[in-house]
């Protein structure tokens, strides 16, 4: 699976590179079937404004992960990105679905840990909405990310974010994988 950066963004010291995925559809189909069908559970939360809102999750063992041609793609795009190598050391899977609640949050304070984000759904209709917000440090939004099948968004893990939740008339659940990566 190769991913193509369409564009680059920058938020008071941290990037965002958003990749879509070259061709392999067939692939995107067949993760986005897996996925769903895997088990789940409530497991934890953004941050601590969320406690009250578990969320919808999945773990993905990190070291089973890299070996995957995602995973590889995603270490390959991020090295392409950022100029560095990096080592993968938290993965994990969110379903939202339309009444879910997200909050503003950093995934962590390191500006030198970097956060992937991959949209599962093999198909999305913009009318949708699930994109992913970023916020700069006063929190004002300044880049909005579509969900877009195949889609990967890498940024530094310490950017303020939200996803958006699925709009009403949505019937599927957003599916993504999210991904941790500390500096080699």
């Amino acid at each position: 699976m190769k991913h193509k950066l369409v564009s680059k963004h920058s938020i008071d010291d941290g990037n965002i590179f958003i990749f879509d995925v070259l061709a392999d559809t067939d692939k995107v189909e067949n993760l986005h079937q897996a996925l769903i069908r895997a088990d789940v559970s409530i497991l934890g939360c953004s941050n601590e404004k969320s406690n009250k809102f578990r969320e919808i999750m999945f773990d993905l063992e990190e070291k089973d992960f890299s070996l995957t041609n995602l995973g590889k793609s995603i270490l390959n795009s991020i090295s392409e990105a950022f100029g560095k190598r990096y080592v993968c050391y938290k993965v994990l899977g969110n379903y939202l679905r339309f009444g879910c609640n997200t909050f503003t949050h950093q995934d962590c304070e390191n500006p030198d840990v970097i956060s992937a984000l991959y949209f599962v759904n093999s198909y999305w209709h913009h009318d949708w909405g699930g994109e992913i917000i970023f916020f700069d440090s006063s929190k004002d939004s300044k880049v909005c990310v579509s969900v877009k099948p195949g889609r990967l968004v890498l940024f530094h893990a310490n950017i303020y974010h939200r996803a958006g939740v699925p709009q009403r008339p949505c019937k599927e659940t957003r599916v993504t994988i999210s991904a941790r990566y500390n500096c080699q």
